[in-house]
């Protein structure tokens, strides 16, 4: 059952969306892989991205005009498609105790400093 990659994306099978594998072009997998900024993170064949993070110019249908006319077809992404819609979060720090939650704090404060 495919899920989407994309950090904070819910959309799995189901949910009505689309999903597209990573594509097998170097730069256009490596813009990709960018574009969902996980860190030490590696896509493997299996894994996808779902049509809420890619614009109706990046289809080579407009699902918009495909829909306004009651056609059911399945959406397919031009070549050099790039996914553009993301709603980044922070995720928020585990709770720490003793020497681990001061050396936290003064890490903090240096990054605070540096900025």
């Amino acid at each position: 059952m495919p899920y989407c990659c994309a950090v904070g994306c819910t959309n799995g099978e189901g949910s009505g969306s689309s999903f597209f594998r990573f594509p097998k072009d170097k730069i256009v997998h490596r813009l990709w892989v960018a574009r969902v900024k996980r860190k030490n993170w590696v896509p493997t064949k299996t894994t996808v991205l779902c049509s809420d993070h890619f614009q109706g110019s990046d289809y080579e249908t407009d699902p918009a005009v495909l829909k306004s006319v009651g056609v059911k077809r399945q959406l397919r992404l031009k070549k050099d498609a790039v996914p553009s819609i993301f709603v980044y979060t922070e995720t928020k720090a585990k709770k720490t105790r003793g020497a681990l939650e001061k050396r936290h704090k003064k890490q903090v404060r240096i990054r605070r400093c540096m900025i």
